[in-house]
């Protein structure tokens, strides 16, 4: 079962890109991003059946 462990920027574009992809780009998290980061970023999780992360990586997510 192939997995993939996203960073705490990577995890922040796919939220906010399947929450609303409007605001892709205008979020202080993500500003360098763009929608087609987000589709390009959901094409290649299309090949993995599991996201995993870290406590660290959730840490990060929560004190940012």
């Amino acid at each position: 079962m192939p997995s993939v462990i996203l960073d705490t920027n990577l995890i922040v574009l796919l939220t906010v890109g399947m929450t609303r992809r409007d605001l892709i780009g205008k979020h202080k998290r993500n500003k360098t991003f763009t929608v087609d980061d987000f589709d390009l970023l959901c094409l290649i999780l299309e090949s993995y059946q599991k996201i995993v992360t870290k406590p660290s990586i959730l840490t990060e997510l929560i004190t940012s």
